[in-house]
């Protein structure tokens, strides 16, 4: 692998190769026992996004789970997701945004006080599924990264500002 000395030490922009495209590499490939060998292997496979050599290098040993010097298709799916955080917000924004413009108004006819409530894993998915944009969310996924230490809850404002941390944004008009 790469080695910790030749890992960057500026911030990497995991969203921009954590599309679904690139996380999906592990299940449109028909061989599951596919492995990079090499950094460079892992840039020709990302050479759309155009990452730094020094980014490639240090993907390539943050994500070689076993540190055998190799990554397989499921090490990189895996990597993806855990370095990426937007990667598990995004099924649940998406799921917000198929039948409204923006990701709060699937949240706009709670009440204040439900909305500052602060729930459990199980709380939300009950929430989510009232509000019909459970299907296919990792409600336990969102909870760990939101709040790993599990000291309380999150509440829905809390979601809604992460899930509109990880969209595109959205053009607004503004009054006069």
């Amino acid at each position: 692998g790469g080695g910790a000395s030749r890992r960057s030490r500026r911030p990497m922009n995991w969203d921009k190769i954590a599309t679904e495209e690139h996380i999906g590499l592990a299940s449109r490939k028909q061989d599951f026992s596919m492995k990079l060998k090499s950094a460079k292997e892992l840039a020709e496979v990302l050479a759309d996004v155009q990452l730094p050599e020094q980014d490639t290098n240090a993907l390539y040993s943050l994500v070689d789970i076993n540190n055998d010097g190799t990554v397989t298709a499921v090490e990189f799916a895996r990597g993806m997701r855990l370095f990426a955080p937007s990667c598990v917000l995004e099924n649940l924004r998406l799921k917000c945004m198929e039948n409204h413009k923006r990701v709060s108004d699937v949240f706009a006819g709670l009440s204040p006080e439900r909305r500052s409530k602060v729930m459990d894993a199980h709380q939300m998915r009950v929430l989510l599924e009232e509000l019909g944009v459970a299907s296919g969310v990792k409600v336990e996924a969102i909870m760990d990264l939101m709040e790993p230490h599990r000291t309380g809850g999150m509440s829905v404002r809390e979601l809604i500002a992460a899930l509109q941390s990880t969209g595109p944004g959205g053009v607004v008009a503004l009054p006069p």
